[in-house]
């Protein structure tokens, strides 16, 4: 058995056990298997009349928990799947009722450690995250293919990113950038190029990612941590390049014969997740070289 199954520490493994309540002869499920800790210790207070009915989409996962729980074969089911189609695993099973069932959510440990399956950013590998990996979609085609609205609307609504809009816009520009470079022929897309596209120093970027994805694992696209509160806050010359560029394209956007003033601007920015002062539009708008909704032409940037 590998080293990493036996160094694997199950969470909250004496809380969990507490709040199950084990009957010997009772029927468990473990609805995120993983490395099969919480379900050897399940396993370890059935008796033969108990079932534990183990599912992981992850199939290492699922090879993992069937070598560490050889000696329960005899009260141990594994099933290649989703505890999101629980109802139809059981009915598949013959189950019509279980005394207890245990969720532990997230990444596991495993999967950020192995470069391959393209969870971490510590390594330099396939963007993959596939959770299961004989699914179809992967993340580097979510990165290089989907437009603009879909990216934006994953990284907002599963990854409750602010600068949501502004992410998913730098990587549509680079998707463009390099599909004409590459004369009409798909280019994997990196990371560190939306990095790029965003004027983010790399030494920023790894510190604000480390500590949000450490605190959050959801297991949701990376790029959803590249310009948080936390990188505006390691590098203030950050913010400032994001809102111009997303002042420039209100201005150029706008109605010529109701131009924006810098009030309705501030609006605009902050319903995007940007908080600004007039003050700080009206300094860009003349370092941009914009004119102003009185007419006036700002002075040009030298």
């Amino acid at each position: 058995m590998s080293e990493q199954v036996f160094s694997h520490k199950p969470v909250l493994l004496r809380e969990c056990l507490e709040a199950l309540n084990i009957r010997p002869d009772g029927v468990y499920l473990d609805g995120t298997l993983g490395r099969a800790g919480h379900s050897l210790e399940i396993l370890r207070r059935l008796t033969e009349g108990g079932r534990l009915i183990g599912i992981d989409r992850d199939m290492a996962a699922i090879e993992a928990a069937r070598e560490r729980l050889a000696a329960f074969s005899d009260r141990v089911t594994l099933v290649h799947g989703n505890f999101s189609d629980l109802g139809n695993i059981l009915r598949d099973l013959g189950v019509e009722a279980v005394d207890g069932m245990l969720f532990d959510l997230g990444v596991s440990s495993p999967q950020l450690d192995e470069a391959r399956r393209g969870f971490s950013y510590m390594h330099d590998a396939p963007l993959d995250m596939r959770m299961d990996t004989t699914a179809a979609l992967d993340a580097r085609q979510v990165v290089n293919t989907w437009s603009y609205e879909e990216l934006r609307r994953i990284l907002f609504d599963y990854g409750e990113e602010r600068y949501a809009p502004q992410i998913a816009r730098a990587i549509v520009r680079r998707q463009e950038a390099f599909f004409r470079s590459a004369g009409g022929h798909l280019v994997p897309l990196r990371l560190s190029d939306v990095a790029q596209e965003l004027a983010i120093h790399e030494s920023t970027v790894s510190r604000a990612i480390r500590e949000k994805y450490l605190q959050c694992a959801r297991g949701v696209y990376p790029l959803s941590f590249f310009f948080s509160r936390e990188v505006g806050a390691a590098g203030e010359g950050t913010s400032a390049h994001q809102i111009k560029s997303r002042l420039r394209e209100l201005v150029e956007g706008e109605d010529k014969a109701r131009p924006l003033s810098d009030q309705k601007l501030c609006q605009l920015l902050e319903g995007e997740g940007v908080t600004i002062s007039r003050r700080t539009v009206a300094k860009y708008r003349d370092e941009l070289g914009i004119s102003s909704a009185s007419g006036r032409r700002a002075r040009p940037k030298e």
